[in-house]
């Protein structure tokens, strides 16, 4: 299926198992490319939101409802296979709350779900908002979090498209307003860099209060809030591990059908 929410790396004709990967604030799917031939058996597909690589004509949106549900509707093209979710920082919320979604719609296909870089949903916010900040103070906060490259803050023209993106992103992770209806059935693995001071061990733990299951992973990384590029050989290594041991088989269609 061609759909601009997604960019395939390595379409497996022998595929058994699907990865969906979801970025970080202002990441692009690009930022996946390395992981497309990584995993043997396993069709990798990296989302891509609005606003971004291919897409980046499009209006970013502001609403976590509004992408979790175009999401749903993208993903009706992908249902012959059993999939996982793989989020980073503001992708792992992203995954989170579409597998809540696909569970509270009663549709099959969650194997396991990888949240990284992210601290607890459930948790009360610690910081002040940073999406409306005024242009220099928004660039300062992007600094601190060292995710941009200071030649790429320092340029004006470039930041003049990048920083809606990123306004965008923020808000929806600032303003999302976590229900506490259910809990994810499915297994977990959550990752962390060791060197990550906004994401706290405890607030990492804090997971487990989102799901039924007690079989959770945790890992630590090392390396800060990006760890998933400076350690991204023993990232890709741990999910290829996760990955192998997963079930395979077929996909219940009339769920997806039986949803609407």
């Amino acid at each position: 299926m061609q759909s601009p929410w997604f960019m395939r790396f390595n379409r497996d004709p022998q595929a058994k198992l699907r990865l969906f990967c979801f970025p970080y604030a202002g990441g692009s799917a690009g930022v996946f490319k390395p992981w497309g031939n990584a995993f043997a058996g396993v069709d990798v597909v990296a989302v891509q939101l609005p606003g971004r690589g291919s897409r980046v004509a499009e209006k970013p949106l502001e609403s976590m409802a509004e992408i979790v549900a175009r999401l749903i509707d993208e993903l009706r093209g992908f249902r012959d296979l059993p999939f996982v979710f793989f989020g980073h920082s503001f992708g792992s919320l992203v995954c989170f709350e579409l597998a809540r979604e696909l569970q509270r719609r009663g549709i099959d296909g969650l194997r396991h779900i990888i949240l990284s870089g992210r601290r607890a949903p459930h948790l009360p916010r610690v910081h002040p908002n940073t999406h409306d900040l005024p242009y220099d103070e928004f660039i300062e906060e992007l600094r601190s979090i060292n995710g941009t490259p200071e030649e790429m803050l320092t340029n004006k023209e470039l930041m003049s498209l990048f920083v809606p993106i990123l306004r965008a992103d923020f808000k929806v992770n600032e303003t999302h307003q976590y229900r506490a209806d259910i809990k994810l059935k499915s297994a977990a693995s959550i990752f962390r860099g060791r060197l990550d001071t906004d994401v706290p061990e405890a607030e990492v733990q804090a997971w487990r209060a989102n799901f039924e299951s007690g079989d959770i992973e945790f890992t630590e990384f090392s390396g800060d809030h990006f760890f998933i590029h400076s350690q991204q050989q023993l990232v890709l290594e741990r999910v290829g591990k996760i990955l192998g041991g997963l079930p395979t088989g077929r996909v219940a269609r009339d769920l997806w059908e039986a949803a609407g």
